[in-house]
């Protein structure tokens, strides 16, 4: 009976424990911590505890006769449970492995986690593919345009950029394990590998889909491209790089940006990303957020929360519409590179995440009876305090030719921002002065 004890005891431990499941793949760019390896520990501890009491029990029970076999017996239980214990200890660690290509051991005996791993790794491309299928944003040999990689994850900025109406779908891709450097949070710093993508349709019509990408650790390692999608076979290896731009792509009236074009807007930054920021992923919409994004731990500064541009609802909407569609020129970071005029007090309509009060933004600060050094518009102020119908500002929202605003990208007016503009510049008073006539007072001391 008792060698027949032995034998159960061996069994049993050669059983191990259940092993943890394996958790669905649904590939995301964002790190997501997971807890089953610490989860699956204990009970593990747990089962080769009591495995070490019974096989102590029958041992003791055992004759002196059978001692020396018997204990060889249960030298061989210990050893198998031992090697049980190992493989699952590897698969807990499989088991906790986040959707994204990033893995995390179940820790060391000590209880510290291993460093993150990326089994994604997509490779770094000091060159723009070819065709839209080589940067990542679909799925290997997708032949439907709306069959996104898991890992190139949607985001939407809060403020548009105003493109005659298209309509954008935008998609980012962190490398697993990084963060970005948000220590100065204006100012995001994004790792190597970071990509991004901008898909146009205009009517449900495809045209084009743009791509940015870190390649290396210098500013300027940055990659940007075009691809024009071909009407004729819509899959990712059809759409062609496009070096020089195209007009009135797929017919419509869209143009297609030089890579030329595509820099002259994205460089005047630290970050060529424009919309994936601290001030435009402030929001709850779908989508990556500033919130999901600290989180997950993707940034290196975590922000208490939110950050809202000044003002009342239409203060804070053109702010930000002025934001989106003139501050990736028109900021201080740009002028600080030579790009100022002799004597011009240069236009910043960027936001800060620092903006408390609609006085205190360099919008206001640089623009509101400020006169502009543009000579077609000599003796006007930038913004008349008061009176948008004079300012330079909202004339130049109005026309589309060489003097037009922004200069790229648009050649249609865009009515429902002339409107909300012209609405927030007739509460802008002179500063010192009181409130324009119809407006409330302002708060600002």
């Amino acid at each position: 009976m008792q060698r027949f004890a032995v034998l159960a005891v061996l069994v049993f431990a050669c059983a191990g424990p259940t092993r943890a499941p394996e958790p669905a793949d649904g590939g995301t760019g964002v790190v997501e911590q997971s807890t089953d390896g610490g989860a699956a520990q204990a009970p593990d501890g747990e089962h080769e505890a009591k495995s070490g009491e019974v096989g102590a029990a029958v041992a003791a029970d055992a004759s002196a006769a059978d001692a020396a076999s018997d204990a060889n017996a249960v030298s061989a239980a210990s050893d198998a449970s031992a090697a049980v214990a190992a493989a699952d200890a590897s698969a807990v660690g499989e088991a906790s492995s986040s959707v994204d290509g990033a893995s995390r051991d179940a820790g060391t005996s000590e209880g510290e986690p291993l460093p993150c791993v990326d089994s994604l790794r997509l490779p770094l491309l000091p060159e723009a593919p070819l065709t839209l299928a080589g940067t990542g944003l679909y799925r290997d040999g997708a032949t439907d345009p709306r069959d996104f990689a898991p890992h190139a994850r949607p985001f939407q900025p809060q403020f548009e950029l105003w493109s005659d109406g298209a309509t954008k779908q935008r998609f980012v891709y962190l490398p697993a394990c990084t963060q970005v450097d948000t220590s100065e949070m204006d100012y995001w710093k994004f790792p190597v590998g970071t990509r991004l993508w901008k898909e146009f349709r205009k009517d449900g019509t495809l045209l084009e889909t743009r791509f940015i990408h870190r390649f290396g650790p210098r500013d300027e390692d940055w990659l940007f491209a075009t691809y024009q999608w071909d009407l004729s076979r819509l899959t990712p290896e059809a759409a062609l790089k496009v070096e020089d731009g195209a007009r009135n792509i797929n017919g419509t009236q869209h143009d297609v940006p030089s890579t030329q074009q595509c820099r002259s807007c994205h460089v005047n930054l630290p970050e060529p990303p424009l919309a994936f920021s601290a001030l435009q992923l402030s929001h709850s919409l779908p989508g990556e957020t500033l919130l999901g994004l600290r989180d997950a731990g993707r940034l290196s500064v975590a922000p208490a929360g939110n950050y809202t541009p000044p003002g009342d609802d239409t203060a804070r909407a053109a702010l930000g519409y002025l934001h989106a569609n003139c501050g990736h020129c028109h900021n201080s970071y740009y002028r600080t590179l030579g790009n100022s005029l002799p004597n011009d007090p240069a236009p910043r309509m960027r936001l800060s995440v620092h903006d408390r009060t609609v006085e205190r933004t360099t919008t206001y600060r640089t623009l509101v009876a400020v006169g502009t050094f543009n000579p077609s518009y000599e003796g006007y102020n930038r913004i008349e305090p008061c009176n948008p119908q004079v300012s330079s500002v909202l004339l130049r929202m109005t026309t589309r030719s060489d003097e037009q605003m922004p200069p790229l990208g648009t050649e249609v007016v865009h009515e429902a921002g002339i409107d909300l503009v012209s609405r927030f510049l007739k509460t802008l008073h002179a500063p010192g002065v009181g409130a324009c006539p119809g407006s409330a007072p302002s708060a600002e001391p």
